[in-house]
């Protein structure tokens, strides 16, 4: 009995330790709880960083609604964009909708007070050079429409505070430059649209699908405010040709004189007068 006592006691002495209690430091190295390291290089992410929903809502004062919504018209020249945002504008107030339009102030082709399309449709719109300074004018309005979006540099902060504040944004705007890079930074907006469309124009040159611009200038800053006296519309295959008709010795001035001098006897030729392609047969 004594001896059974014994082994009984002693197997209880042996199998009595329970495991390791862990110290401070290994508990904190353990993969269950991260360390002091760990939470520095992933913090919980703030919604007052810059960009976030409160943020913009704040900064252009508009609600958060999250009701509204961006559509986005692209192109490159003279492929009706401005035409295709006034014609969505219209289609809104016929809806009894709350309409406004912004322009571009620098962009005084037509008009200082207006958008106006290449064939002079007209309507009145709000001149500035960056949106946050006029966001005030705009917050009774339904539905905002901005032309020539490439040029404000606030563009996409202005429209998505705008559209989670319930309002409904139309962009029209050039999503590549005269060198086929992008343009500023308006295709930034495209993930966070909920409509994107790409127009094309017609080729000045050979009459097919034109998707890019090409300048016919000396100019070589981005930002040059013209139209047919710069640029004109041209596919791939024209646009990559080095000698464009119309830019003789990168002459400034697009006119019938120019296309006179540089055509071809079979090649297609735009009239600017008739807005037509025409084909000189021989």
């Amino acid at each position: 009995m004594s001896e059974v006592a014994i082994m009984s006691s002693s197997s209880q002495k042996i199998l009595a330790p329970s495991t390791p209690k862990r110290s401070a430091s290994s508990c904190s190295s353990s993969p269950c709880t991260p360390t002091a390291s760990t939470k520095e290089e992933q913090p919980i992410p703030c919604f007052n960083t810059p960009n976030t929903p409160n943020v913009l809502s704040s900064k252009f004062g508009f609600p958060l609604l999250y009701t509204g919504h961006i559509q986005l018209i692209f192109g490159n020249m003279f492929a009706g964009k401005t035409s295709e945002l006034l014609r969505r504008m219209r289609r809104y107030q016929i809806a009894l909708k709350e309409c406004v339009l912004i322009k571009y102030i620098n962009d005084v082709r037509y008009s200082k007070e207006s958008v106006s399309t290449h064939d002079q449709v007209q309507q009145r719109a709000i001149p500035t050079d960056r949106l946050e300074k006029i966001a005030h004018l705009v917050q009774k309005y339904d539905v905002i429409g901005i032309d020539e979006g490439q040029f404000f540099p606030d563009l996409v902060d202005f429209c998505e505070a705008a559209a989670n504040g319930g309002k409904i944004v139309i962009v029209s705007a050039l999503d590549g430059t005269f060198q086929r890079k992008p343009f500023g930074d308006v295709l930034r907006l495209i993930p966070m649209a909920e409509s994107v469309v790409k127009l094309k124009a017609v080729c000045m040159v050979c009459c097919k699908d034109a998707a890019f611009t090409k300048r016919i200038t000396d100019e070589q800053q981005t930002e040059v405010i013209g139209g047919a006296d710069k640029y004109i519309a041209v596919c791939r295959e024209c646009f990559m040709t080095r000698n464009t008709p119309y830019a003789k010795k990168n002459k400034s001035v697009f006119n019938e004189s120019m296309i006179e001098e540089e055509q071809e006897d079979t090649m297609p030729f735009f009239s600017s007068k008739t807005l037509t392609c025409q084909v000189n047969a021989n």
